[in-house]
């Protein structure tokens, strides 16, 4: 099952020179070193996230592709200045969202709708990511 969800709109913004620190975040994210007796490492799994492609990944717009994302460079200078949603089902996209809210634009936003209506995005503060909830008022 799964709740469908789709994109209405975005204005979302990483410049170039966070690309590596937001990868390696992500990354250090997704794997977590496990102390117990085995000392091995364990990946974090989440839903419709192709792990080991993240894990993988060389560029930061790879990364948001395994999750489900895929970034825009339209301005030739490879600054993420775009996101659109490629899954249609909900999945546990704010934890990327907060793992990535430090190098997102103040001011940046992805808006969510949800196959009973719902509103919702998910807006950068420039420092962290806020799940904030929207309704259709009409007057």
């Amino acid at each position: 099952m799964g709740y469908c969800m789709h994109q209405t709109e975005a204005s979302f913004f990483i410049p170039k020179e966070y690309h590596g620190i937001a990868l390696a975040a992500i990354k250090d994210f997704m794997l977590k070193q496990h102390t117990a007796d085995s000392g091995m490492q364990v990946i974090r799994s989440y839903s419709f996230v192709n792990t080991e492609e993240v894990v993988q990944s060389q560029k930061l717009q790879d990364a948001l592709y395994a999750w489900r994302w895929e970034a825009d460079s339209d301005d030739g200078n490879e600054d993420i200045d775009g996101i659109y949603f490629r899954g249609e089902k909900s999945g546990e996209d704010e934890y990327l969202f907060r793992v990535l809210a430090p190098y997102v634009k103040e001011g940046s936003y992805i808006s969510m709708r949800g196959e009973d209506d719902a509103l919702w995005r998910w807006y950068f503060d420039g420092q962290k990511c806020i799940e904030q909830y929207g309704r259709v008022i009409w007057e």
